[in-house]
Order: structure tokens, then C-alpha cells, then sequence
């Protein structure tokens, strides 16, 4: 998805993006990443979760961190595009993105990946039993917690070495 942010041709967009048929999706889990200098391949410092709900054409919006990376409004507005096959933006003031108040917040200066990782992971195993919409209740992935994300990186680990160690057989 970087892709779509960096990118700048519609067309080209278009053609990269519509074999994935967003428009037959119920959502799609978008990583961002704060990075704004579009002229460079490398940059950024901070990860946050964009969830795309197609069918209500709609975005929620997850940071463990305050604030708001502005590279959402660009990602958002491609993703829509995509979705309804055409080159055309929408102003920034039409596009819906709901901030999620109560996503869950890292303590630290470098665990945002892990938690758009774990958001990323609970989001998709929820959707996928639930039927009911998202709201902004604390409880809903309260369990992302330090203690959650130390044992998330552990496993990710640990699951790393097991492929390089059958790589290497």
C-alpha cells in the first residue's frame, strides 16, 4: 500500500490496484506510514492502521500513538478511488474517517509497528466473527497491552528463526 501513497498517476494506481477488487470486499486493513516526502525511498518514524469498510464506504482510523499521520487522507482517497474504478479524487472534507479514540497507546517511542501488527491481526479475527460495526468502546482490544505486544514480538521472533532454521535443512 506504500505504493499507493507514493504513486501519483491515477492510471497507473488503477492498474496496480483493481485486480485486487476492493469494490467485492467487505474491508481492507491498510498499514500507513508517516512518511510524506514522496521524492525519497527511504523515511518515516510511525506506523498507524487505516480499516477501509467498502460496503458503508467509510474509513476507521487506529494510531497507538496522539495525532494523526496526514498520509491517511492521501491513502484514503486512493483507496476509494480504486474501489470505484475511477481516476477522480474526492476533497479531503468528503472523505468519512472516524478516529478510533480508544486505540490502544504504546509507552514507548518504538512500538508502533508491533502494535498496527497486533491491531492488524485482532481487527482481521474480529471481522471475521463479528457482524456488528465497529464502535469506540474501550474494551474492544483492550488486550493490545505492553505486555501483549512483548509477547506479540517474541512469537514473530521466535517464529523468524524456526523458518531460517527449516531454510537452512
Amino acid at each position: 500500500m506504500a505504493l499507493m501513497y507514493f504513486e501519483t498517476d491515477m492510471e497507473d494506481i488503477l492498474d496496480i490496484f483493481s485486480p485486487l477488487k476492493f469494490e467485492n470486499k467487505k474491508y481492507v486493513i491498510i498499514p500507513i506510514n508517516d512518511k510524506e516526502d514522496k521524492h525519497q525511498a527511504v523515511g518515516g518514524s510511525h506506523w498507524a492502521l487505516l480499516l477501509y469498510v467498502v460496503g458503508e464506504d467509510y474509513f476507521v482510523y487506529f494510531d497507538s500513538s496522539s495525532g494523526v499521520i496526514p498520509t491517511i487522507y492521501d491513502v484514503a482517497n486512493k483507496v476509494n478511488a480504486v474501489k470505484n474504478k475511477t481516476t477522480k479524487l474526492l476533497d479531503e472534507k468528503t472523505l468519512k474517517i472516524i478516529h478510533y479514540k480508544n486505540s490502544p497507546k504504546q509507552i514507548n517511542s518504538y512500538d508502533c509497528g508491533m502494535y498496527v501488527l497486533s491491531l492488524a491481526e485482532a481487527l482481521a479475527e474480529r471481522l471475521l466473527k463479528e457482524t456488528k460495526p465497529l464502535d469506540d468502546k474501550a474494551e474492544e482490544f483492550d488486550f493490545v497491552k505492553p505486555s501483549y505486544i512483548t509477547k506479540k514480538r517474541k512469537e514473530i521472533y521466535d517464529l523468524i528463526n524456526d523458518l531460517v532454521a527449516k531454510k537452512g535443512k
